[in-house]
């Protein structure tokens, strides 16, 4: 993302994570470990500004054999807006303008 990520948290407890440059963009990843037959939750907070009507999120599902869920909101001066999608199985792209 070229926005700076201030905050992961997973199940609500905050939680550490690592960066790296990729191209024009940073990489930012998380450690989760998901019990068998369990759901975890985890939260990326961004921070930065963007043009709404061209950036894309592009959201990659992980390798396990579970169902990935994405939610994604954006909140800006007109309000906020929310992406869904459930199952997650393959790289997703979002486009946030209207």
């Amino acid at each position: 993302s070229r926005l700076e990520v201030v905050a992961v948290s997973i199940d609500d407890e905050s939680a550490g994570f690592a960066t790296s440059p990729y191209d024009a963009l940073v990489r930012t990843g998380t450690r989760v470990d998901v019990p068998p037959m369990s759901t975890v939750t985890v939260v990326y907070q961004l921070q930065g500004v963007i043009d709404p009507s061209g950036y894309v999120l592009d959201v990659v599902p992980n390798g396990t054999a579970g169902v990935d869920t994405i939610s994604a909101t954006v909140n800006g001066p007109e309000g906020s807006r929310t992406l869904d999608r459930t199952p997650l199985v393959s790289v997703e792209s979002f486009a946030l303008g209207k």
